[in-house]
């Protein structure tokens, strides 16, 4: 009897926490400054500002109001494109901001833009038009995957791009062209999601990289349950969870070097 009572007390004690919660949502949407209702990325910067990447420009909030910055083709000091994917901010607090048409850095001292565009007389330069995701590493470099570039790694201080392809390259084990997602772990190692499998990056003590790749096998159920990789996420424990189109949710244990694959199961109604 004393169990049941002191069960009905911690659930009664659970309910008035959760009352006791006062959780609220603010929309803010095109009727409240911002430039367009789909949200392809969000940044916080390291002034507390929110960056806002849609499909029609780059918002800023500053929790009353937006700033938005749009494209002008003729006006070269502006984004290189409306469409925005992916935001990262260097050692300088300058923001790099990946968009349709080339990647393109805020320097914040002036407020202008600066487009970085591919140059095929130039292999310091990006190596494609489409930059789909940024993480900056512990050593201030920004890596730059890029929807059929592959993946480059830009000096901030410099400007310049160096390029690791497996079209540039091919007797080496580069990601494939279509690069769609970055990951940075707690190791400092480099996740590289691509249409085409999964790429893990170490950086060496003298700098070098080295590249493991990690593919779809449909006769290994311990192998990445598919090619095309979209997110990662890693949690408390250490745990690197990856999304994939069609191929469901996979954990990688890091110990066994092989995947525990989670997908949807119709029949299950539990």
């Amino acid at each position: 009897m004393a169990c049941r009572a002191l069960l009905f007390i911690a659930f009664c004690l659970h309910l008035l926490a959760m009352e006791a919660q006062d959780v609220s949502f603010r929309h803010l949407e095109v009727e409240d400054g911002l430039s367009q209702n789909t949200i392809n990325c969000i940044y916080q910067d390291h002034y507390g500002f929110m960056w806002f990447g849609t499909q029609d420009g780059l918002n800023c909030f500053d929790g009353l109001g937006f700033t938005i910055y749009r494209s002008a083709p003729e006006d070269t000091a502006t984004l290189s494109h409306n469409w925005i994917w992916d935001i990262a901010e260097d050692s300088s607090r300058n923001l790099w901001i990946a968009t349709w048409n080339g990647l393109t850095k805020y320097d914040r001292s002036r407020g202008t833009f600066q487009r970085f565009l591919p140059d095929s007389a130039d292999n310091r330069s990006i190596s494609g038009s489409r930059p789909a995701s940024l993480v900056r590493d512990t050593r201030g470099q920004i890596w730059v995957g890029i929807w059929g570039g592959g993946l480059n790694v830009l000096d901030p201080q410099t400007g310049l791009f160096t390029r690791y392809r497996a079209a540039e390259e091919p007797g080496l084990n580069y990601p494939g062209d279509f690069v769609r997602k970055l990951y940075i772990d707690r190791e400092g190692c480099v996740w590289i999601g691509t249409w085409n499998g999964l790429w893990r990056c170490r950086v060496e003590p003298d700098s070098s990289l080295e590249f493991d790749s990690f593919m779809h096998d449909p006769e290994d159920p311990a192998s990445i349950s598919s090619m095309r990789i979209t997110s990662f996420c890693e949690d408390q424990q250490g745990n690197l969870w990856i999304g994939t189109l069609g191929g469901g949710l996979n954990l990688f244990d890091r110990e066994r070097n092989l995947f525990v694959r989670y997908m949807h199961d119709p029949d299950d109604v539990t």
